[in-house]
């Protein structure tokens, strides 16, 4: 009789179009840390009837809940379904390229790009694309947030350092450039349904759970450490296991890219548009409150029900000066943006917040240094809409 290994678990998922029903299309094998874990939770039903002889009446299992934990390190495309599924909306693909394009770019405090057409399906608030610089001016190749636009005209206005340095090149008439807005998802209210197949393969154990929907999305970033987070979620339903997998047709084989981290060269962090860096940790958590409705005689979830979306945090800074101490006893409300690239630089995300409100700070003082922790509470935005967060894949 063999042992099951602990490395020898495999998750893997695929997105239903009908919540609680398999689509029998391929799964796509994920990657999570080893705390990941399909399951049943009930409560044993213990009788209080009492006998003569002292005996224990026979007992029941209660109600079976569907419940999914997975802990996992951020990379580029690897739990965008998971993403999907907590946001409850769909991700918007990126727009076509505007490509060939001859630009000249201004650097400095005006940071602008210029070339006919460059702003077509193009809006302020999109992440942007820049590729085909050359030479010196390659600094211009990235990834920028457009601040303002006209059709000829993109102005990166954050597109700057800690020190307020400029990250463009000023340059001239460069031919063969491409600027594409990239795509995103907000916040919504389209309940996103995944089955997820738990397979122990080193003994051919398979369970599945269906209607699985992520109630709570966490982020963890900390200076010189791996990009880490969780996904939370409950399901309609996980019959008992079986010695065969579930899923059917060739498996869509995981996303290979390195994980992020907090000390990425090219990731920034910006607080109403200027870039921090004596930000040490900042911690984010997507909560929906989604509970699963059982009936009276029903073994199987009717449905699961859904609360707000409700994104808050923490995060730590050193103090330097009044500032945000300032902005939390106010009240004054802040935009928290972040821009989080592999360790390549080449693709990412960028999370952007931009209503927050920061709760009065608690206060670490040390010999050599001294740090102020803030909670804060996104907000709807109402100049864009956006119920709490806009996340954007940059690749």
């Amino acid at each position: 009789m063999g042992i099951a290994a602990g490395n020898q678990r495999q998750i893997s998922h695929v997105k239903e179009v009908t919540p609680g029903v398999d689509p029998g299309t391929p799964y796509t094998v994920d990657r999570f840390l080893a705390g990941a874990r399909l399951s049943n939770e009930a409560s044993e039903l213990k009788s209080g009837e009492m006998t003569s002889d002292r005996s224990v009446a026979p007992g029941a299992t209660g109600t079976k809940r569907v419940k999914f934990t997975a802990p996992f390190e951020l990379s580029m495309g690897a739990h965008d379904d998971y993403i999907e599924s907590a946001m409850s909306a769909a991700w918007v693909a990126a727009a076509a390229a505007n490509a060939a394009l001859t630009a000249t770019v201004v650097a400095g405090s005006t940071n602008t790009m210029g070339a006919t057409g460059i702003g077509t399906n193009i809006a302020v608030g999109d992440w942007v694309k820049i590729s085909g610089f050359a030479a010196g001016n390659v600094g211009n190749n990235g990834y920028f947030r457009c601040t303002a636009r006209t059709a000829d005209l993109l102005t990166f206005g954050e597109a700057k350092d800690a020190s307020g340095v400029s990250l463009l090149t000023a340059c001239s008439a460069i031919a063969g450039i491409s600027a594409q807005a990239m795509g995103y998802i907000k916040a919504g209210a389209v309940q996103k349904a995944l089955a997820i197949e738990s397979a122990q393969t080193d003994i051919s154990v398979f369970e599945r759970g269906l209607g699985v929907e992520i109630d709570k999305f966490s982020l963890s970033i900390k200076q010189g450490a791996i990009v880490t987070g969780s996904f939370e979620g409950l399901g309609l339903q996980l019959p008992s296991p079986a010695a065969v997998k579930y899923r059917t047709g060739t498996d869509v084989a995981a996303p290979t890219g390195a994980p992020f981290t907090g000390n990425a060269a090219k990731s920034y962090l910006w607080i109403d548009g200027i870039v921090v860096a004596v930000i040490t940790g900042i911690d984010l958590s997507l909560m929906n409150g989604r509970e699963d409705l059982v009936g009276v005689f029903q073994e199987v979830a009717y449905g699961i029900l859904m609360g707000r979306s409700d994104l808050s945090g923490s995060m730590t800074i050193a103090f330097t000066d009044a500032t945000m101490m300032g902005k939390a006893f106010a009240g004054t409300r802040l935009a928290l943006r972040m821009k989080l690239l592999d360790p390549l630089g080449t693709s990412g995300y960028a999370i952007d917040i931009p209503t927050v409100k920061l709760a009065i700070p608690s206060e670490d003082r040390q010999e050599n240094k001294v740090f102020h922790s803030y909670g804060w509470q996104a907000e709807k935005d109402t100049a864009t809409g956006i119920v709490n967060m806009k996340i954007s894949k940059l690749a």
